[in-house]
């Protein structure tokens, strides 16, 4: 488990690398592919981080989705595929596998 300043720069860097997501009108628009291939990898980092400490961070699923959109409407699906799995294990593992 991290210790207490890693797990509040984790939540700080979340909340700047999802709003900053958030503020993608439209992640499935070709307008907003080059902001969203800048976020992306920020996005992927802390996911993994997440993942490797069992936090389940539910503003990075909600960002992951989007990200999955992004990356369905550039013809990548087997990454969207991967990356909505991902998701949907984190949720299961959060709420339950009847939620």
């Amino acid at each position: 488990m991290p210790d207490e300043t890693e797990y509040h720069w984790f939540h700080v860097a979340v909340a700047l690398a999802c709003g900053a997501f958030q503020q993608i009108d439209n992640p499935e628009s070709y307008e907003c592919w080059a902001q969203c291939e800048m976020l992306c990898p920020h996005i992927q980092s802390l996911t993994k981080w997440d993942d490797e400490h069992s936090i389940g961070y539910p503003d990075l699923s909600r960002a992951n989705i989007k990200v999955a959109l992004y990356l369905c409407s550039r013809g990548r699906y087997g990454e969207a595929a991967t990356l909505l799995t991902r998701v949907l294990t984190g949720s299961e593992k959060l709420l339950g596998s009847g939620h």
